[in-house]
């Protein structure tokens, strides 16, 4: 009777490990993996903004790095030879030096693809977009809209290349002073919506 139990643990234990493992290859080929790097035209708005504040306090700007290009990974479910659902990551902004800034954007978006079964595929991305970021002068970031397209290459069965070029509405608030007001002793400060991302343009490879 223990060995018959014994037997029937062990085939069950077979029977689920065969079965997770077949889930997991029919759901991998469901998903894809992007990876690119985007350049974004938005931190150039936050550097001219951080410059004018610095100016206003009486500080000597000084040089300071910020890299308008960064890396965006996303994964993709596959719904249907048409549509995919994303949600990604990126491209994560960077300013060091004198200059203190740091953003990590995080993306919800749905993938329609206009035609497919060719070499080249064109596409369209609309979704949802959001900043969780923080250095001098961030006063807080609102969600925004993420729209664009773009064209995919097959390079094989297992790899696409492709370009995106997408718009970004979310802001950020940062802090802005305009003069210096004698009859209150303190800076005139108000606060602008800045879009850190704005235009996108990414270069990515889809595994």
């Amino acid at each position: 009777m223990q060995l018959k139990f014994k037997k029937s643990v062990l085939l069950f234990i077979t029977f689920f490990t065969c079965s997770i493992l077949q889930l997991t290859q029919v759901l991998a080929q469901d998903w894809h993996f992007k990876l690119g790097i985007s350049h974004v035209t938005g931190l150039s708005n936050i550097v001219d903004q951080w410059e004018k504040n610095k100016k206003y306090e009486g500080y000597m700007v000084l040089d300071s790095f910020e890299s308008p290009i960064g890396f965006v990974f996303e994964p993709y479910f596959e719904v249907n030879k048409n549509i995919e659902i994303g949600l990604g990551i990126g491209p994560f902004a960077l300013a060091l030096g004198d200059m203190e800034y740091w953003d990590i954007p995080l993306n919800f978006d749905l993938k329609g693809k206009l035609i497919t079964d060719t070499a080249v595929t064109p596409f369209i991305i609309a979704g949802l977009r959001y900043h969780i970021t923080d250095g001098d002068y961030v006063e807080g970031s609102s969600m925004g809209f993420l729209f664009g397209g773009g064209l995919e290459f097959k390079v094989n069965e297992a790899t696409t290349m492709g370009l995106e070029i997408a718009y970004d509405t979310s802001e950020i608030e940062y802090i802005k002073y305009s003069g210096y007001d004698y009859y209150y002793g303190g800076y005139k400060r108000s606060v602008e919506n800045i879009k850190p991302t704005e235009l996108m343009i990414t270069l990515f490879a889809l595994f």
